[in-house]
């Protein structure tokens, strides 16, 4: 790596144009004296600030305490140089968090000195460093030293205007650890000159991938994760951004190099500036030098710099797979490179809507032709969850929420740090049949909104949000619960209190709320009346080392789900024990309960049946999710079983069939060197979609899936089809036929050669007589409108009977559809010569009494009859009878 100049204002600007940054090298590193220590082993961090580092302030940790040679004098036994640590509610041994105060530099003064040492074990996995280190020391701890630095004619985010800087536990060259020894301290450099540089490691780049690189701005210290990174809010320009001038190496001798020009435009957590790098195909391996700028800056300058990245062959993908033969079409989203989210169904089948994240463009598409029947921006960003949209029950309105960033400044009252923040989040609501936007819902002030939750009447929703105003610590939080036709909001919780789940019929709330003592941890799970907010249970932790979460209604209601996490005295989460929770909504006693199997077990996804009798849930190891099991609850018995997922897998969110007799889990298998989900998708592994059995808790069938993240999915309400997240786009699936089975269940074939009637309200009016068909061969479809497999059969099934109707043949159609108005309309449009049978107007939603009776679990499904009333043959697909006639003579 090389540097070119420097960056400064004022003062540090005519610094940087007369000299180069300082040698930090030979800066002596000794400490004059030194105090009587409390541990066996200390720690030592040497600060140095200004442009020429002339100013030395050493950090020495001894445990619970930090001595901190503010006057840098070299001597630290100074009664004013004793720091004790922070209490921190819930940490773990080696944990300690230190407000250290102010530094004096000249006239200038840098406040808000803060050092921490914390627990970074869950993101082992995605940090080669971090997950050495904690074989070396399993107690290793992470540190990050940070400060509001003076600086002339430059504010930033810090207390006063000061501009925020602080090395953030890692950078390029490895993690910050404090050394043993005043000899080996690592520098961290303040007030220094600033550099455009990588925060990631240098790893190779692959031919054809795209890449990602993060940068920061800041100055290089002495040692790993000594980088002083700035942080760019109200310091870098909003419009500034990286440029990236990339050298690569040619695909054969005697060609030029190619050279490729990048900016990277994305911003995140305070301190990255990154973006995509595409690799070209047309390049050969070896070294590309990467040089970073940011120029166009008025009144600073940057220094460049100069990387080198190795580039190797492009990396041959996984093995492809055959799609299996049950996904039948896909739905294009607009974002043809974004992670699709958020699928469901409507009502009738009819429609299916998925959006795109981060990119926040939501499609509604009809199912049957494909087309895009609304398209909605619900803004471009990140959020909490990419579930950030959500339709009324009736599909009439759709409500999304836009998370913004907090704009933060910092100052100084009566000897406090005071924090200002400002939000500017909002929640809109779209009218689906049109597109038209309905209304913006907002506080006054703005609130930043966490995440939404809607009452299943869409009368109401909920938000938890970050409250503006000025406060001494932490992002306050409250509940607030919003009427949905006036836009009137009330806040009805303070703190962390998590939305759990509504009652079916929306009279009822469930939510995790705080102890008045620590807002972020949900000690009680309370029930609460719509809309008026009182509260008709309560379920109380047994101590303050217990959290509390609940998560749906099941049984009519009448039965909460959640979980219970218990630690032990040294607050370690990885070793914590956590159950599944059944209380009764009515008195919150507990029904019965679910131990997790090994210490650290979590539940994560939980989905529950139809008729909410089987709860589903997935449970893996906290900070160590490759090892997943996914349990099944019976609730009525308080029966469960379980089934080992594969190794190394991602599991996404269960989905109920609507028969409730099986769920689909959605896998990917992991890649060791895609921490972050980065990899394009010919290098991705395919998505497998389990289809297990309710009862025996036993994979029935295995669907694989083009290359994709598969956050969502659902079915029709018919069951006939479902619908998955693909990569950019939605793939619809064919469940014409039931999972492990190519033609139909056992039922179904011990009615072979059985006398049958086929009976039941025709659509038009009527009932069908039986006795019609006497002497007749009869075939019988059981179909339904939203299954496209069913209508593309239509035509064939037309010309069949036209064909055969001289030779005996009747055509006698069972529809399983609910909406029976729209049924009538599809068979007068489509002119259907053969009877249709409908099921009884009576109970619409209830299963179709013929599919009871037949054993039909799913469309299409047809059954020949012959002349004397037996099943002669049962089959999921038209082709299964091209030898109609030999049977019809037969």
């Amino acid at each position: 790596m090389t540097r070119v100049l420097t960056m400064a204002t004022g003062l540090m600007l005519l610094l940087a144009a007369c000299g180069s940054a300082a040698d930090l090298s030979k800066i002596e590193r000794t400490i004059d004296k030194l105090p009587a220590f409390e541990t066996a082993a200390q720690g030592y961090c040497l600060l140095v600030f200004g442009p020429e580092a002339h100013k030395h302030v050493w950090l020495v940790h001894d445990g619970p305490v930090l001595y901190v040679d503010r006057n840098g004098n070299g001597d630290l036994t100074e009664p004013e140089d004793r720091v004790a640590a922070d209490k921190i509610e819930g940490a773990t041994e080696g944990e300690y968090s230190f407000k250290a105060g102010d530094i004096a530099d000249g006239s200038r003064l840098h406040k808000d000195l803060n050092v921490s040492w914390y627990t970074l074990n869950h993101l082992r996995n995605s940090l080669p460093e971090l997950r050495e280190a904690l074989v070396r020391n399993p107690k290793f701890r992470a540190c990050s030293v940070d400060i509001d630095i003076e600086l002339p004619d430059l504010r930033g985010d810090g207390l006063g205007g000061r501009v925020s800087e602080g090395a953030s536990a890692w950078d390029c060259h490895g993690l910050l650890e404090f050394a043993a020894r005043p000899a080996d301290a690592p520098i961290i450099h303040f007030e220094g000159t600033w550099e455009i540089t990588s925060f990631n490691r240098l790893d190779p780049w692959h031919i054809g991938r795209t890449e990602e690189l993060v940068l920061v701005v800041g100055t290089p210290g002495v040692g790993p994760g000594t980088t002083a990174n700035v942080c760019y809010d109200k310091v870098i320009p909003d419009n500034l951004n990286p440029q990236l001038r990339v050298t690569f190496p040619p695909a054969s001798s005697g060609q030029e190099p190619v050279v490729t020009s990048y900016d990277l435009t994305e911003r995140c957590c305070g301190v990255n500036l990154y973006g995509k790098i595409a690799v070209p195909d047309e390049i050969g391996t070896g070294t590309a030098t990467v040089e970073i700028s940011l120029e166009s800056w008025p009144g600073a300058i940057v220094a460049s710099t100069t990387h080198r990245f190795e580039i190797v062959p492009r990396k041959p993908g996984p093995k492809r797979e055959p799609v299996s033969q049950r996904l039948v079409r896909s739905l294009e989203h607009q974002d043809r490179h974004a992670t699709i989210s958020g699928v469901k169904f409507s009502p009738d089948g009819k429609r299916v809507m998925a959006g795109s994240y981060k990119g926040g463009i939501i499609h509604v598409w009809d199912v049957a032709g494909g087309n895009r029947l609304a398209t909605l921006d619900a803004g471009e960003g990140g959020r909490a969850t990419d579930e950030y949209f959500i339709p009324s029950a009736d599909w009439k309105t759709l409500y999304a929420w836009q998370e913004t960033r907090r704009d933060v400044s910092r100052f100084e009252r009566d000897g406090q740090m005071v924090i200002h923040a400002d939000y500017s989040s909002l929640v809109r609501g779209w009218d689906l049949a049109t597109g038209n936007l309905l209304r913006t819902y907002q506080c006054s002030p703005s609130h930043g909104i966490r995440s939404m939750d809607l009452s299943p009447n869409g009368r109401y929703f909920l938000t938890l949000d970050e409250t503006p105003g000025e406060y001494a610590d932490g992002w306050p939080r409250a509940l607030t619960l919003w009427d949905t036709a006036t836009g009137k909001y009330r806040q009805v919780e303070r703190g962390n209190a998590i939305p759990g789940p509504f009652t079916s019929d929306s009279r009822l709330v469930a939510v995790g709320v705080p102890t008045a003592k620590n807002e972020s941890d949900d000690a009680s799970i309370k029930i609460f009346t719509m809309p008026d907010w009182q509260e008709v249970s309560h379920i109380t932790a047994d101590d303050h080392r217990t959290r509390l979460s609940a998560r749906t209604f099941a049984s009519d209601d009448r039965i909460l789900v959640g979980e219970v996490q218990k630690v032990d005295e040294s607050n370690n989460w990885e070793n914590s024990h956590e159950s599944l929770m059944f209380w009764d909504a009515k008195s919150g006693q507990e029904v019965f309960s679910l131990p997790g199997k090994r210490p650290g077990e979590t539940f994560g996804w939980i989905a529950k049946s139809a008729d909410g009798q089987i709860i589903v849930a997935d449970a893996y190891r906290r900070f160590d999710d490759n090892d997943e099991r996914i349990v099944i609850v019976d609730i009525p018995s308080k029966q469960s079983k379980s089934l080992d997922m594969p190794t190394n897998t991602y599991i996404g969110r269960p989905v109920f069939h609507p028969s409730g007799r099986w769920f689909v889990v959605p896998t990917q298998a992991k890649v060791p060197d895609d921490e972050d989900g980065e990899l394009p998708p010919e290098e991705c592994p395919q998505p497998q979609l389990l289809l297990v059995s309710v009862a025996e808790g036993k994979i029935l069938e295995t669907l694989v899936a083009p290359p994709a993240n598969v956050p969502s999915a659902a079915f029709n309400p018919e069951g006939t089809l479902m619908a998955t997240s693909g990569y950019g786009e939605v793939l619809l699936w064919d469940f014409g036929a039931p999972p492990g089975a190519s033609l139909a269940g056992t039922k179904q074939q011990d009615m072979l050669n059985q006398l049958v009637a086929v009976e039941g309200p025709l659509v038009g009016g009527g009932t069908l007589d039986w006795r019609d068909f006497k002497d007749h061969v009869v075939l019988v479809d059981f179909w339904a409108t939203s299954c496209l497999p069913c209508v593309a059969d239509l035509p064939k099934l037309r010309v069949l009977e036209a064909k055969y109707r001289d030779r005996g043949l009747k055509v006698i159609g069972v529809s399983l559809d609910n909406d029976l108005t729209q049924l009538a309309q599809f068979v007068k449009d489509q002119r259907i010569p053969w009877p249709t049978i409908c099921k009884p107007a009576s109970a619409p939603d209830a299963r179709h009494p013929m599919a009871a009776k037949f054993g039909v679990d799913a469309a299409p499904t047809f059954i020949l009859i012959d002349r004397h009333g037996r099943v002669a043959r049962i089959g999921s697909q038209l082709s299964e009878f091209d030898d109609l006639e030999a049977l019809l003579a037969k």
